[in-house]
């Protein structure tokens, strides 16, 4: 009679709201005969409801398993003022049985790890209850110490005085409230080193994710006091309870509740989803209740034993109300969307994640990264002929952020490698800009060895005297003209074996790519002398270069800094002028300038002639950097030594004959080193040096090296002052460091080692704050003194008699 009468209210409610539900359809067919909306009807549940083949876990097992965990974390001590309900995920089950299936005694997938949190448990014969597989997770407890909140300045500690504890903290993760799991039999798995000939191999994976480091499992207080607010303040057994009329189903147990409590719970969600309902395109309508309704309902009524009296006397009412309204009727579906299109791609293909709608990179990152690759493709030598500008390109910065989102260290997707070209960068432990990896890659030009035409027949060699030299090569790769790139935060990621807890991943993609076996990077020769006529013979910095409104400035973020009002003379207004002036040959102060404001074009690095012998340049005076000019092959003067030279040496013709520069001329850096026995003859790359049997003051060469840094490095960081004098490499600054530091600088001219190189740079004039820039430092003794002054719209201190410390001053680079 009960059924009797259940039967009965749910089909007059049923009738009722499909009344309802009439009155505020707006998704019917607006043309078409009756039967078309009907065949439509028909079509889609049937498709929807497929046969289920075998369960990769038992209903009994499922329900123990999802009992267990909500009584461990309903008991916790101290106890849990923020601890969620869990209930059975179908999703998470199916990644689950996918891994299981793979009888690999290890965590994974990898790509699915960054959202899942993830248990295991193998045991070996048979077993009587699958909590003799799950029991273990919690009986970590004894070994683990809970950190209390006081402990957490800022992140808390992880006091686990057993093998392992983190099973038994995601057990008891407060915002985990998602659990899905297989088991398998597996036969002849490794487990430890060791083979098992049969196993039981149990996987659980949770969501969202737990184990979080630096964090507490959960927060301690009086039990569901903390609780989201989507909980709608309903607590169970001291956990935080889905209410019914949530925007999702979720699949829980009612213990002890009355069966016509189940059908009023029913009742309520059908009843206040049909109350609210979004018109939406029938082919999207169709889809959402395809993928997020009818499974939900079906299993959720299909696998509770203490529903199954629903089954029988009211599942078939409820599908008869969905069936016959459904064209007029849709659940709101937000939350289920996008729970299930966490783990689907646009084809409904599971494990791929959805892209964001943040970027995967801010624009400063950007700008500094784009600057940067075009102002070392402008500096390589030997020179090049057809090195292209290069641009930002937004389809790899998209390409490069579905990368770097799966945290592998590799490079990928292998799909794509033929079309593009890939550099890669991880770091952990404290920031670095992302020019530190751009920098790191072009430093590879160290071991690298440029193949010279005559060397090229018709192949040319890779010659790479350290362990790699192609992201170098991808770097200055002349038709490699768009890059676009990625930074992502990765938890846990392996790195040559080894796993990093939080380490940022940078990835880069080029294109057209580079790294062609038997090519060389570059033509070698005069700059711009062989660009593609696409370019029109434009040239800039080196670099092909076509002013058509290709490189217009990347559209800048939202930023909350307001510009500072400028202070004017009230004796006559303000002079217009550029932002980034173009230096003069000598003054150091520019009249159309704001008096505060100069322009320094001090360079430390010395141009001379072929032939000057380095006596001549570096009697009694610290030896700087040395520019030589091209077309010094067979007019440089004589040269002593090698490795070693005699300081009567030409400072070019040695430069050559050591392989730091060739022909067309460049760069290099000078040493003292004292007094030598003797010098040695020999023949390199086209110079031919003579032996010397008496004592002399020697020298040596090397090529100069280009670093990038923050805004707030400082000379005592980098490169601090030694004897003997010992050279700093050519140091980048990235743009604003007027604005985005705030580190010291102490003097004027002279500054004090403890002072930002990139801030006192922009206080000398050195380089503009607004674009950067490439600079010399020279670090000296201390000073006496250190004077202050106002310049460039920054204010340096002062200081007199320092007690330690040394000085050091900026050059221009022109």
């Amino acid at each position: 009679m009960r059924n009797i009468f259940i039967s009965t209210v749910l089909l007059c409610i049923a009738s009722l709201a499909g009344a309802r539900t009439v009155k505020i359809g707006t998704d019917l067919p607006s043309s078409g005969n009756a039967s078309d909306a009907v065949q439509m009807q028909d079509s889609v549940p049937m498709s929807a409801i497929k046969l289920r083949r075998k369960r990769y876990i038992s209903q009994s097992d499922m329900l123990t398993i999802v009992d267990y965990h909500n009584q461990v974390r309903a008991r916790v001590f101290p106890p849990a003022a923020n601890m969620e309900y869990m209930v059975w995920d179908e999703s998470l089950a199916r990644s689950a049985e996918s891994w299981a299936a793979t009888c690999i005694w290890d965590h994974g997938p990898p790509y699915l790890l960054r959202y899942l949190g993830q248990n295991l448990s193998v045991r070996t014969g048979s077993y009587q209850s699958i909590l003799q597989l799950v029991k273990p997770w919690y009986d970590e407890m004894k070994d683990y110490v809970f950190p209390y909140p006081h402990e957490c300045n800022p992140t808390c500690p992880m006091r686990c005085y057993g093998p392992m504890c983190t099973h038994y903290t995601q057990m008891v993760w407060g915002t985990t409230n998602r659990v899905g799991c297989a088991i398998q039999v597996c036969y002849n798995m490794v487990v430890w080193g060791s083979v098992w000939r049969q196993a039981n191999y149990l996987v659980c994976d949770y969501s969202p994710k737990g184990n979080w480091v630096g964090e507490a499992p959960y927060k301690v207080g009086v039990p569901c006091s903390a609780c989201p607010p989507n909980y709608g303040g309903l607590c169970r057994n001291n956990m935080c309870f889905p209410t019914a009329n949530s925007n999702f189903m979720y699949w829980f147990k009612l213990n002890g509740e009355s069966e016509l409590q189940c059908v009023v719970v029913s009742l309520r969600f059908l009843l206040t989803q049909s109350a609210s309902v979004p018109a939406v395109p029938d082919a999207q309508r169709d889809r959402a209740v395809k993928r997020s309704y009818f499974p939900l309902v079906l299993s959720s009524l299909w696998f509770y034993p203490e529903m199954k009296w629903c089954c029988l006397s009211s599942s078939m009412l409820l599908l008869l109300y969905m069936h016959c309204t459904f064209a007029m009727f849709l659940p709101n579906t937000t939350y289920l969307e996008a729970l299930m299109e966490k783990y689907m791609d646009k084809e409904d293909s599971w494990w791929e994640s959805r892209p964001r709608g943040k970027r995967a990179i801010s624009h400063s990152d950007m700008q500094l990264i784009l600057d940067l690759h075009n102002k070392l493709r402008g500096q390589v030598y030997p020179p090049a002929s057809n090195m292209e500008y290069m641009v930002w390109d937004t389809e790899l910065e998209r390409s490069a952020e579905d990368w770097a989102h799966t945290c592998l260290w590799q490079h990928g997707p292998s799909h794509l490698l033929t079309q593009i070209g890939q550099n890669l960068g991880a770091h952990w432990g404290r920031e670095r800009p992302p020019t530190f990896h751009v920098q790191a890659w072009y430093d590879e030009v160290q071991h690298y060895s440029f193949p010279y035409p005559q060397e090229c027949n018709p192949y040319c060699p890779y010659r790479c005297s350290g362990p790699v030299c192609t992201h170098y090569t991808q770097l200055v790769w002349a038709t490699s003209n768009k890059i676009g790139c990625a930074i992502n935060v990765c938890y846990n990621m392996n790195v040559w074996g080894m796993i990093w807890a939080k380490a940022v991943y940078l990835v880069c993609n080029y294109s057209p790519p580079g790294n062609w076996w038997g090519h060389a990077p570059y033509k070698h020769g005069r700059p711009c002398s062989a660009c593609p006529s696409s370019y029109g013979g434009g040239c800039r910095d080196n670099l092909c270069y076509k002013d058509d409104g290709r490189y217009s400035a990347l559209e800048p973020e939202d930023s909350n800094y307001i510009e500072p009002e400028s202070s004017h003379s009230h004796s006559s207004p303000p002079a217009d002028h550029a932002h980034t002036p173009t230096p003069a040959p000598t003054p150091a102060r520019n009249q159309g300038l704001d008096r505060n404001e100069i322009i320094s074009t001090e360079q430390m690095s010395q141009q001379v002639e072929c032939d000057v012998k380095l006596r001549d340049r570096c009697k009694g005076t610290t030896c700087n950097r040395y520019e030589c000019p091209p077309g010094c092959l067979y007019r440089h003067g004589k040269v002593l030594g090698s490795g070693y030279y005699d300081v009567q040496s030409s400072i070019c013709g040695a430069g050559m004959h050591a392989g730091i520069i060739d022909d067309d001329g460049g760069w290099l850096d000078i040493t003292r080193v004292g007094r030598r026995t003797g010098f040695t003859d020999s023949y390199q790359n086209g110079v031919q040096t003579l032996a010397k049997e008496q004592s002399a003051n020697a020298f040596t060469v090397a090529k100069v090296p280009v670093k990038a840094i923050p805004c707030d490095m400082t000379v005592a960081q980098y490169c601090p002052f030694k004897k003997p004098v010992t050279h700093c490499p050519r140091l980048y600054c990235p743009r604003n460091c007027l604005f985005s530091s705030r580190a010291r600088v102490i003097g004027t001219r002279y500054y004090t080692d403890s002072s930002s190189i990139c801030r006192a740079a922009i206080h000398a004039g050195v380089i503009q704050n607004d674009a950067g820039g490439y600079l010399d430092v020279m670090p000296l003794d201390k000073r006496r003194s250190y004077s202050g002054s106002h310049q460039n719209r920054l204010t340096s201190e002062s200081l007199r008699n320092p007690t330690a410390g040394k000085a050091f001053r900026v050059f221009a680079v022109i």
